[in-house]
């Protein structure tokens, strides 16, 4: 091989391998949501969505003293068929299952289980078909707060 026609050949995969990796790259940022909730007994979040196939790391707590808790779960909405989970929580241990239907319970974020996430259906807006995400239910007589962070 001549010394010119291996300098190109060279020279070609070294930028080939630099437009590969920097594609790769820019392909990872990051978002993160955060809601916080403070439920009277009784009552719920709306429905929060989940982006569609997407992993979503959802992190959790409730600050309540004498109530705390924390859940760690990862979702993934796969649209017009159900909602995966997979993680832990202080109150449930491991948890790990799949629901398309709407008020199924994921996890508690306290650990006497007044608080925690429910699947719900979020229909499109222009009709036919929809999205999987959860609402935050606090099933207990008083007053509850926390947070979710979702990372993806």
């Amino acid at each position: 091989m001549h010394r010119k026609s291996f300098h190109r050949f060279a020279t070609s995969l070294v930028i080939a391998v630099v437009f590969s990796l920097g594609s790769a790259i820019a392909a990872h940022a990051t978002t993160e949501v955060i809601i916080k909730y403070k439920l009277a007994g009784g009552t719920q979040t709306g429905a929060i969505k989940v982006p569609a196939n997407t992993p979503v790391q959802l992190i959790g707590d409730q600050t309540n003293t004498g109530d705390i808790g924390v859940a760690q779960v990862v979702l993934h909405n796969i649209p017009d068929e159900g909602l995966q989970w997979a993680g832990i929580s202080s109150a449930d241990g491991n948890v790990n299952s799949y629901s398309g239907s709407s008020g199924t319970y994921i996890v508690a974020l306290d650990y006497d289980r007044d608080v925690f996430l429910q699947v719900i259906f979020v229909p499109n807006k222009k009709g036919g078909g929809g999205n999987f995400g959860f609402i935050i239910v606090n099933s207990g007589s008083k007053t509850l707060t926390g947070q979710v962070k979702l990372i993806y």
